[in-house]
């Protein structure tokens, strides 16, 4: 019996959608805090993520000097950036918000 092909991209959104609603969830609940999500900071990490994930599979690195420069001229003034990459080999949102959740 052929296997059901996955779509990766299709997949992606679907765990991004899922984090962004247990994320919000987390916040509204716990902290009683809103959440809201920004397509240009969206964006500019895009950017951050390509280089991560370059930098993993080919050693090398690119546009770091823009990504930093993109990211002070964008975040206002006295506010601050904090972000870490993670990476997971797997599609479960739930173990995912617990791992992020201890870091």
């Amino acid at each position: 019996m052929p296997s059901a092909k996955i779509n990766i991209g299709d997949e992606e959104k679907l765990v991004e959608q899922l984090l962004k609603e247990k994320i919000g969830a987390v916040r509204r609940n716990e902290h009683q805090m809103s959440t809201s999500w920004d397509s240009q900071m969206s964006y500019l990490l895009s950017t951050a993520l390509a280089n991560y994930e370059f930098e993993r599979i080919g050693g090398g690195s690119f546009a770091t000097e823009e990504f930093q420069h993109g990211i002070k001229n964008y975040v206002p003034e006295g506010h601050t950036f904090k972000a870490f990459p993670i990476q997971f080999t797997h599609y479960e949102t739930d173990r995912m918000m617990t791992h992020m959740m201890k870091n």
